[in-house]
């Protein structure tokens, strides 16, 4: 059950004894309309920006503070802190940890955090929350590093020892990364079947040091009989420049691809010589990995070649088909694949052939800079419907790229 403790708090603060005038540039600075008044770490109560601004220029903080309307422990639940601030009506409460002043609770960010998608198995949000904080972490000019973690031989829990040996090693692998977090600079999401990104504003060689604590880790899992294993791919925390026009989640996707690379590259060779001959002997641009929950419950992940970059898209299911989820995750790692280039589908049409044959029909768009071309491709279907359709998308981008400007870098990331 996720608590107060896995979100992120407004954690400014302002001294009792600073004045009205000086708490309002503060506050304007930092864009915050309510701030904690602390003294050594203690809670004394809430300011607003209006009454800052009510208020006599010299009179201290201590004097207009009010107290704080709700305070709430960390390890209070989301949803309970939610209902907390619904029944009395507040936009705010104050967050305690151990006594001690933690942050801000916002009922925005209540609504933010309620609306995404969670991972019911782990409680771990799925890899829109990553993007998303990668984005707003950029934007607010701090560094991001990635840890993309990937269980080694996942699939042989799943097929020799069942489903609910698989499901213990994937909760495993997630309690493992969750005591590595720290709450108030990281971000953990589950971001595809039994792959992890921890995204962190720590320090680089800090996050260094968590993968070498990982890379010494072997868990130790009910029912299955030596210990698991996984691979680490590290990225980020390196920037050392911007353009003038920055797109920060081409900079986030960036981060991932060259993340899970590097997390690909360090699997163990034994994994890679029993690798499925399609995916041994890959072609420059196809599907090279396609996960399908048909319950819905697990996103849809798709895993293409493309340019010699390895890119993963990865759908939430939101009322979707099966087939429309696989055609969006298709799309999403072509846009990992090639950033500053979006990719859409319009229709799926799954037709039989005048020979018998069934085949997929995606029509769509593809669009780089400002300039937008038609995307149509139909896939024969050889192993299963959900794989033609995601080769069809890329037959398709693979035909409307040649109409496209040519790409542009955005950002350089040593």
């Amino acid at each position: 059950m996720r608590t107060l403790q896995d979100l992120t708090l407004i954690a400014d603060t302002i001294e009792p004894l600073v004045t009205a005038s000086v708490a309002v540039r503060l506050m304007q600075e930092r864009g915050r309309r309510i701030v904690a008044v602390t003294d050594q770490g203690r809670l004394l109560g809430l300011l607003t920006l209006d009454i800052a601004l009510a208020s006599a220029p010299d009179v201290t903080v201590r004097e207009i503070v009010t107290p704080a309307p709700c305070v709430l422990d960390e390890q209070t639940p989301i949803r309970a802190a939610a209902k907390e601030l619904a029944d009395k009506s507040l936009d705010y409460a104050a967050v305690t940890r151990c006594g001690r002043y933690a942050g801000i609770l916002t009922a925005l960010s209540l609504l933010e955090e309620l609306g995404r998608s969670w991972d019911p198995m782990t409680g771990l949000s799925w890899s829109d929350r990553l993007r998303d904080w990668g984005i707003k972490s950029l934007e607010a000019g701090r560094e991001v590093t990635l840890l993309f973690v990937d269980l080694n031989d996942f699939g042989s829990y799943n097929k020799r020892q069942g489903h609910i040996v698989g499901d213990r090693v994937i909760k495993a692998l997630a309690k493992t990364l969750a005591d590595h977090l720290e709450p108030s600079q990281d971000v953990l999401v589950r971001y595809g079947g039994d792959e992890f990104v921890l995204g962190s504003t720590r320090p680089r060689d800090e996050i260094e040091a968590v993968r070498d604590r990982l890379q010494g880790v072997a868990l130790e899992v009910e029912g299955v009989r030596d210990p698991v294993t996984f691979a680490i791919g590290l990225s980020g925390g390196k920037r050392t420049r911007e353009r003038d026009r920055v797109h920060y989640a081409s900079t986030v996707d960036n981060l991932i691809n060259l993340a899970s690379q590097e997390c690909l590259a360090s699997k163990p060779r034994h994994q890679a010589a029993e690798a499925p001959p399609e995916r041994a002997q890959a072609r420059p641009t196809q599907v090279q990995f396609l996960s399908v929950d048909d319950a819905g419950v697990e996103p849809t992940s798709v895993s293409v070649s493309l340019r010699g970059t390895v890119a993963t898209g990865v759908a939430v299911r939101r009322g979707e088909s099966t087939l429309e989820s696989v055609v969006s995750a298709t799309a999403q790692a072509i846009e990992h694949a090639v950033p500053g280039t979006s990719v859409g589908a319009e229709d799926t049409l799954v037709f039989r052939d005048s020979d018998g044959r069934v085949s997929v029909l995606v029509q769509g768009w593809a669009r780089r800079h400002d300039r937008t071309v038609r995307l149509r491709a139909q896939s024969r279907v050889s192993k299963d419907v959900n794989h033609a359709a995601a080769e069809a998308v890329l037959q398709g981008f693979e035909g409307a790229e040649a109409m496209l400007p040519p790409e542009q870098p955005d950002v350089t990331i040593a």
